[in-house]
């Protein structure tokens, strides 16, 4: 990984980790001690020291910055870790993500301890992912000033196109992440299927579809593309059925709650659907996860309407190709089970987890699933198979 590369994921990290976190707190009428922000300081405090010396390997292994990096990595673990103990909240969704923050940085410290320094980089250099993911499934008009100067610094141009728009997404400036895709897609150096092969279309749908919701410039944008004399006719077939399904989506937005029409839009994605790693019907579930990360993110909501919305989270995100090292369907299919383990769609989400889980977890050389992953499954199992005897 070259020096701009590392430059522009750590500082990724960085912009998520000022950011205010959507967060819900009890009317209280006062603010807990040692709440969110200082915490938040805190950690970015740690990361002025971590970053500049983990863009070198050799001054991230230097004995001269050991002790440097050490204070610096076990006080990032620390407060990342107090993002998970503060009480504060928020949606189980992010907590998911506070939670993976909190494992990474725990795991860069003891890499770090142990002088398993490239690992220790590696770890830190994709913490991004919490970040890509957190700012890519609400929508967001609020100018934020801070992003636009830190990617004005930024030597963008020098940048890999994908990290581009991420950093991007990261700082908050989806406008510009939109653009730099768009830019990808225009561009003649990089053949049709490879752009395809790089999921710059799973993530540029996220954006416009679950941040922007801006229908016509997804529609212009894949048409252009699919005008390309090299795209391959598989990726002609699949533009056509996105195309057709905006056109419909956008005209007939519907009246229906959103839960009700994520139901729909998921049914409708799985019959498009040839086969489980089809995408014929990412429109359809891209629009369901948007509209189901509303539903989760308001309040008043009963347990069993949020095992539904949790459970139909998982569905719709196991249809989505992953785009990072972060899988999210466990934590919501989980989630759900965990809401309301005796409702029909609390045991529809075991039974999900199981099957997915062990799938991952199959190859040729047979089943391998983790002795932590099998611990859980059956804790689960337990949970629902208990309600079950007692209802």
């Amino acid at each position: 990984m070259d020096n701009w590369r590392q430059v522009s994921v750590i500082a990724a990290l960085m912009i998520m980790l000022v950011l205010p976190v959507p967060v819900q707190t009890r009317n209280t009428g006062s603010t807990p001690e040692g709440g969110l922000r200082p915490t938040m300081r805190a950690i970015f405090q740690a990361l002025t020291t971590v970053i500049p010396l983990s863009l070198s390997g050799q001054r991230f292994r230097d004995s001269a910055n050991r002790q440097r990096l050490h204070d610096a990595l076990q006080a990032l673990s620390h407060h990342a870790m107090k993002l998970t103990q503060h009480g504060q909240e928020a949606p189980a969704s992010f907590n998911f993500l506070r939670h993976s923050l909190r494992d990474d940085a725990q795991k860069a410290f003891e890499l770090f301890e142990s002088e398993s320094f490239e690992e220790s980089r590696f770890i830190l250099h994709h913490l991004t992912d919490n970040c890509f993911l957190c700012h890519s499934r609400l929508p967001s008009s609020q100018p934020f000033p801070l992003g636009k100067r830190f990617l004005e610094q930024m030597p963008m141009k020098q940048l890999d196109p994908h990290e581009r728009m991420r950093l991007a997404v990261a700082a908050r400036q989806f406008d510009t992440a939109l653009a730099s895709c768009e830019t990808i897609f225009r561009s003649s150096e990089l053949p049709a299927a490879q752009i395809d092969l790089m999921a710059l279309f799973e993530d540029y749908l996220r954006i416009a579809i679950r941040v922007h919701g801006d229908f016509p410039r997804v529609i212009r944008t894949l048409e252009t593309f699919q005008r390309r004399p090299d795209v391959p006719a598989y990726l002609a077939n699949h533009l056509t059925i996105w195309i057709e399904a905006l056109n419909r989506l956008q005209a007939n937005r519907g009246q229906e709650d959103e839960l009700t029409r994520a139901r729909t839009l998921i049914q409708q994605g799985q019959r498009s659907n040839r086969y489980l790693a089809d995408r014929q019907g990412l429109v359809h579930v891209t629009l369901a996860s948007s509209l189901l990360h509303r539903f989760v993110d308001s309040r008043s909501k009963s347990e069993r309407q949020l095992a539904e919305a949790y459970y139909l989270l998982g569905v719709a995100e196991s249809y989505m190709p992953r785009t990072s090292w972060i899988s999210e369907t466990e934590f919501y299919l989980e989630t759900a089970v965990r809401l309301a383990p005796a409702s029909s769609f609390g045991k529809k989400a075991f039974v999900f987890l199981e099957e997915y889980l062990i799938m991952g977890y199959s190859g040729s050389s047979g089943l391998h699933l983790p002795s932590d992953i099998q611990t859980r499954l059956e804790e689960l199992r337990a949970i629902v198979n208990h309600v079950s005897v007692e209802k």
